[in-house]
């Protein structure tokens, strides 16, 4: 959808979903590895993509929590900067 005509003279009201985008969340998953803090996200869509991203970090050693599109990544005790290569 690359526009929306609305028509009439009264004032807008309403809510709008707006879906998470991967690329944007990609980069945010991968940056939760710079702080000891949890990191806390909401939006997150479930694709491959990010599940792998998700599984990597569990690899090195953070706690992931997903309920839904929420996500919680715990990096304080990463223990490793090694992932196993699969063919």
């Amino acid at each position: 959808m690359k526009q929306i005509l609305i028509t009439g003279n009264g004032p807008l009201c309403g809510e709008v979903s707006v879906a998470g985008a991967k690329n944007a969340a990609l980069p945010i998953i991968a940056a939760s590895l710079l702080t000891p803090e949890p990191l806390q996200v909401s939006n997150i869509p479930g694709v491959r993509d990010i599940s792998t991203s998700l599984q990597l970090l569990q690899l090195l050693g953070c706690a992931v929590e997903r309920s839904g599109t929420d996500l919680i990544i715990h990096s304080r005790d990463v223990h490793s900067v090694h992932v196993p290569y699969e063919q």
